[in-house]
């Protein structure tokens, strides 16, 4: 059991997603069990501080992440997951969160591998996200425009691969439902509980763009190997091409326009299992993204690259035992 302040990850709750080169922590308690093939964690939190901040602060609303003064804080948040590894081949996790009298998360996935050959496996992830509305401070927040979605929203998502040896090649879908009621923007999926961290790792994505707006569909084809074979073990390379046919709010007309949008996504990965480099890891990411005018709201006048957005991300870090 953990008490006091720290990095807590547990059920909907984390401590950084992968863009984030600092933690967030919290204060309240954690705990972690394992039994048999069972995992199971539990938080709760009382307060919050991002990664960039200096003191432990409330738990506030502002759901979409920009407002810079909350409408709201709640006294306190309780989330937990139970994970279950059957063998080595096969899994499933549930778990729940809430924000007292703002939110409801819930999340569910399973996966299985069959084996088709000596080194070739087909390899199969499901899960579903679902968010709610919790009481009256959620409402307040939604008066205010400062939610991403009414009521309610969903993602469901799947990934479908084919695994040989050192290389795996993978499909992936996934689906975002999330109305709002709002002149300005279109609803999406949001995953914090207000500032507080919320974890989600979504089955398209990894990139720069989220692919979460309401009615969105997004698909996903990547490309993976690993240099088990050249005595690095530890050491995986990635490339993934995201693409959706997206919806957008016009900016002129305030009505739904359908547009493209796709990004490029190449990572390295290397974190040694052995030798005088054990204990660090490093990790790069290069992400090309363009979405169309429709998308990017561009006008006539405006150069087709102007929404364009390159990012890169280099991590290095090492690993010790306090």
């Amino acid at each position: 059991m953990w008490i006091g302040d720290g990095f807590y990850t547990a059920g909907l709750i984390s401590t950084a997603d992968e863009n984030d080169a600092l933690l967030s922590s919290y204060r309240g308690f954690m705990v972690r069990q394992k039994y048999q093939d069972y995992r199971i964690r539990g938080a709760f939190v009382t307060g919050f501080m991002a990664g960039n901040g200096s003191d432990m602060g409330n738990l506030e609303g502002k759901t979409d992440y920009y407002d810079i003064e909350p409408s709201i804080t709640y006294d306190y948040l309780y989330t937990a997951d139970v994970k279950r590894t059957i063998g080595d081949d096969a899994g499933f996790q549930i778990a729940y969160g809430e924000a007292k009298d703002y939110l409801r998360r819930y999340m569910t996935n399973a996966w299985v591998r069959v084996p088709v050959g000596t080194q070739t496996n087909i390899y199969a992830f499901g899960q579903y996200y679902y968010n709610h509305s919790a009481g009256h401070l959620w409402d307040i927040d939604r008066e205010a425009g400062m939610v991403s979605f009414d009521q309610y929203a969903s993602n469901i998502g799947y990934i479908l691969a084919l695994e040989h040896d050192a290389w795996k090649v993978q499909y992936g879908y996934m689906k975002t439902h999330a109305p709002l009621e709002n002149e300005s923007k279109l609803g999406s999926f949001s995953y914090g509980f207000g500032n507080a961290k919320g974890y989600m790792k979504t089955t398209v994505g990894g990139g720069y763009a989220g692919f979460r707006r309401d009615g969105q569909e997004a698909m996903s084809v990547a490309a993976i190997y690993d240099f088990r074979n050249f005595d690095m073990p530890g050491l995986d390379i990635r490339y993934i091409y995201n693409w959706s046919d997206s919806i957008a709010k016009s900016k002129l007309t305030g009505g739904l326009d359908y547009g493209k949008e796709y990004e490029h996504v190449i990572k390295v990965n290397y974190e040694p299992k052995s030798g005088m480099f054990e204990d660090w890891y490093v990790n790069y990411k290069h992400v090309f993204y363009r979405p169309d005018a429709t998308v990017a709201s561009l006008s006539q006048d405006d150069p087709q690259n102007k929404a364009d957005k390159t990012t890169i991300k280099l991590i290095v870090g090492y690993n010790f035992t306090l």
